[in-house]
């Protein structure tokens, strides 16, 4: 464990959250499918220092947070792009057993592992951490290479994120790798939608909560047909 603020409530089910544009994940509904991305796609450019480290062990990683509420509008902010957001809300343990399902049909040629984000040093600790591995000249395992992959420095604290990463035997060197047969509704508890961003004229002010039922509609009518629990964020909403 790599965080240790991650407490988890016996008498519920251990729930993680995936903010993604809508997009992903109508096409991961669609083709019935799940994508994980290379490390070498993630937006801070100062964590591509730590894949130097590896050996060439080709990691695919799929990103979720165990931070359900505190800093909301972070969030939907930091994952901000040019199309809607959605978050899914996941069931960990329905999760794991659709991994293990992956894994299974690959002929235990995929391996996942989940690790937990530590925040625990600073930018400068980090890259004196990566200049000492380097000057070592000696060749790190999977094991510390997953471990040195879940690092994160401390000004992305508020992320709490969780990473789940794929090593596949097979010579995808691609940056994306997708596995077939998987239907997000079998861990997938419910999707929030987006909110709306404030307006400060009085008129629109006034309709805000109807602009918004509008601007995601057809979002919630395609999820809800398919029996996906759907609600929309009220974090602008006075009422």
């Amino acid at each position: 464990m790599g965080d240790n603020e991650l407490e988890i409530a016996p008498e519920w089910p251990l729930t993680l959250f995936r903010f993604m544009p809508f997009s992903r994940l109508y096409t991961e509904l669609e083709q019935k499918c799940m994508t994980f991305l290379s490390p070498k796609l993630w937006r801070d450019p100062f964590e591509n220092a730590f894949l130097e480290l590896g050996n060439e062990i080709d990691l695919k990683c799929l990103c979720l947070t165990y931070n359900g509420s505190i800093g909301e509008e972070w969030a939907w902010k930091a994952y901000t792009g040019d199309e809607q957001l959605i978050r899914i809300e996941v069931d960990f343990l329905k999760l794991v057993e659709t991994l293990s399902n992956i894994a299974s049909q690959n002929n235990l040629k995929t391996h996942f592992y989940i690790c937990v984000c530590d925040y625990s040093k600073d930018k400068k600790k980090l890259l004196s951490d990566i200049t000492a591995i380097k000057k070592s000249g000696k060749t790190i395992n999977l094991e510390d290479f997953l471990n040195i992959m879940s690092f994160k420095r401390k000004a992305f604290a508020g992320e709490k994120e969780i990473r789940i990463f794929a090593l596949d035997s097979s010579s995808n060197k691609d940056d994306t790798v997708s596995f077939k047969g998987v239907d997000y509704r079998t861990f997938t508890t419910r999707v929030l939608l987006e909110p709306l961003d404030p307006y400060q004229d009085a008129f629109r002010k006034a309709n805000y909560a109807k602009l918004q039922d509008i601007h995601n509609a057809g979002i919630k009518t395609y999820l809800q047909d398919l029996n996906i629990k759907t609600i929309q964020s009220h974090l602008y909403e006075t009422k």
